[in-house]
């Protein structure tokens, strides 16, 4: 899980690779899920960076993805021929 500095978003991750963005800041009655992201592998870990707000960051059982949330797009993607789990991750203390 994850969540924005000011607490309105919240990042769930499934390890089945669902990722699921909820809106907590919602005044509506209802369900607040703003977005569902599906990797199509495991997933083991997802980071989220408050200096790029529509950026999340997810450890796959295929590698690594990178993804745009507002433009529900991958950025980035990692994944070697090999079969390489990527575990966890992190943003670096510069938020690169």
């Amino acid at each position: 899980m994850a969540v924005d500095e000011e607490g309105e978003f919240l990042f769930v991750g499934e390890k089945n690779g669902s990722v699921k963005i909820w809106n907590m800041g919602s005044t509506q009655e209802g369900d607040t899920l703003k977005q569902t992201i599906d990797t199509n592998t495991s997933l083991n870990g997802l980071s989220f960076e408050p200096k790029y707000f529509s950026v999340i960051s997810l450890a796959t059982g295929r590698g690594l993805l990178i993804r745009d949330i507002k433009g529900n797009t991958d950025i980035f993607k990692f994944q070697p021929e090999a079969h390489v789990f990527c575990l966890s991750l992190c943003w670096d203390a510069n938020s690169k």
